[in-house]
């Protein structure tokens, strides 16, 4: 039988909504969803929905000594190298940064480190190579704020000035870089602390545009959309206006790269969305760091060669099918483990690990058995002289907490409150095993593990309409910290029902026994909750879209969950 889920219900406020909607001219549904995303004043909301481009700015001091000391290396002719991260995040940011330094006049070079020989961030060996490469300017990207060491050796062993720009939570003591750009300085305004790097530097490169005719930003703001979705970062303040700004210019800018990736993945459409990177262009740009070398993602975005775009978009297209296998083959193992063993069964975590699983893939695996399984997932790849975990987690489980306690047994570890990751000697697989499992059966309650999902409101037939959608539309892009809004309706009747997708998926049509009106009704992957559509009272947690067939226009509901 399908996990039931519990639904957590946003506080209703509807006076206040009420005064908002009335004052801004609003529906008071909109008013709700917005005061359900911390937007609790007037001009809060007024910008959220008007989305003026007016830009909120860091402090202009920091971005012109940044612009000053690359200009100045520029001008005495020493080469500049960055140094980015291998995820799509450090990818763009990479590209970003490469190109405005050379449309600047700049000698740069540029290095992604591989996920497994060199690990995250920079190690001790990039000494030498700036050394031999006399380098006048060393900038960091989505990486080097943890780096203490690293970059005190780079600044007592070398000539290079350095640059951090990145993201990730200032440690105390900081690396005594020459600069430090981070958007959790405590010092950043509201609507820019969650800009991940790619964001950082298109606020770098649009202050140097001010300076610099020969920048234009448009290419830019293309490439810190994506990065900023592929990063899984809020969609709220800054990072909203940016990706909403981004999406529009594919067809403007024409990145020879990212139209070749595209291709490559049969994908025409209109206009980019949110869902497009992250489904279509973020997991080719990822395969290339998880398989291979994230190199090769900065080359396609940076390239002007038609032929180099299309050579490099099949290589990306043909490693992320690879990636698909090496993920359905752990997927299909672990669940094996799970399914041929009632010890597993019993456990609150899955903890899995075999000879050979890629490790490259064993996060997006976790995730999957984590919606398979309703329970946190460790997987752990074994090879002779490492094994590397990923951990994914649901509910209310720490994940990152529980690890901590077997951190004794790491070589490496690190993550957050739903996914961590680590490595560890392979011989001490069973003993970490061990020491999880016995941990959880004291820290994990039945209660804990029931997946939920967030609701914003119940919905009247009467608020249905194309033109609410229209409404919602203005709130997007919709994605992490601002999602697609989901209602509840408790007044319908399922008149009808079928399943489809070789029974994976459920089809319905709803109607409201009062005002007679119907609406189809698609529930992906619920195809198991067909018993419950009959009952006599049905609750469906849904999102709203339009459904366009044989040019005629209908609205659908997206459910989410059947009660």
């Amino acid at each position: 039988m399908i996990a039931e889920k519990r639904w957590k219900l946003h506080h209703q406020q509807k006076d206040l909504a009420s005064n908002i909607a009335e004052k801004l001219g609003i529906s008071p549904v909109v008013a709700q969803l917005m005061l359900n995303r911390n937007i609790t004043s007037l001009q809060q909301a007024s910008d959220f929905l008007d989305l003026h481009p007016r830009a909120t700015y860091f402090n202009e001091e920091k971005l012109a000594s940044i612009y000053q000391m690359i200009k100045k290396c520029i001008e005495e002719n020493k080469p500049i190298s960055v140094y980015g991260d291998y995820d799509v995040d450090g990818m763009t940011s990479t590209a970003m940064m490469v190109k405005c330094i050379s449309t600047m006049g700049g000698v740069v070079s540029y290095k992604l480190p591989h996920r497994f020989k060199d690990g995250y961030g920079l190690n001790k060996n990039i000494v030498s190579a700036l050394k031999q490469d006399n380098i006048g300017l060393f900038i960091t990207l989505d990486c080097g704020i943890t780096n203490v060491e690293e970059i005190a050796l780079i600044k007592s062993e070398t000539n290079a000035n350095v640059i951090i720009i990145d993201h990730h939570q200032i440690p105390d003591p900081a690396p005594n870089a020459d600069i430090t750009f981070n958007s959790k300085e405590p010092n950043t305004p509201l609507a820019l602390r969650e800009l991940c790097t790619a964001g950082l530097v298109y606020k770098l490169v649009s202050y140097i545009s001010t300076q610099d005719k020969r920048i234009t930003e448009e290419y830019y703001l293309l490439l810190a959309a994506i990065g900023t979705v592929a990063d899984v970062v809020s969609l709220q303040g800054e990072n909203r206006r940016i990706v909403k700004a981004g999406l529009k210019l594919l067809y403007k800018v024409k990145n020879i790269g990212l139209m070749a990736l595209l291709k490559e993945a049969n994908w025409d459409k209109k206009s980019l969305s949110v869902y497009d990177i992250g489904f279509v262009i973020g997991p080719r740009l990822n395969a290339a760091g998880r398989l291979s070398t994230a190199t090769y993602g900065v080359e396609l975005l940076l390239t002007h060669d038609k032929h180099k775009a299309k050579e490099i978009a099949h290589y990306l297209e043909r490693i992320n099918q690879q990636r698909r296998d090496l993920d359905r083959h752990v997927v299909a193992e672990s669940m094996d483990l799970v399914n041929n063993s009632s010890n597993y069964k019993e456990q609150s975590v899955l903890v899995l690990g075999k000879q050979e699983w890629h490790a490259g893939v064993i996060g997006i695996a976790a995730s999957k058995l984590v919606s398979e399984y309703s329970k946190p997932v460790v997987i752990v790849g074994l090879e002779k002289d490492i094994a590397r975990g990923s951990a994914r987690s649901m509910g209310d489980v720490n994940i990152y907490k529980l690890l901590k306690e077997c951190s004794h047994l790491f070589t490496s570890f690190g993550g957050h409150k739903l996914a961590a990751g680590f490595s560890l000697k392979p011989e001490n697989f069973g003993k970490f095993k061990e020491t999880l499992e016995t941990i959880v059966k004291t820290n994990i309650t039945k209660d804990v593990l029931v997946d939920s999902m967030t609701v914003d409101m119940k919905l009247e037939t009467a608020d249905i309409s194309f033109s609410l959608i229209d409404t919602l539309d203005t709130l997007g892009p919709f994605g992490h910290g601002n999602p697609n809004p989901t209602f509840y309706a408790d007044q319908f009747r399922v008149i009808d029902s079928k399943l489809v997708g070789n029974g994976k998926h459920l089809k319905v049509t709803l109607q409201d026994p009062q005002t007679k009106k119907c609406f189809d009704g698609i529930g992906f992957n619920l195809g198991k909750k067909l018993p419950v559509v009959y009952q006599k009272k049905n609750f469906i947690a849904f999102s709203l879209e339009r459904n366009e067939w044989n040019n005629q226009e209908k609205i659908q509901f997206n459910i989410q969950d059947i009660k």
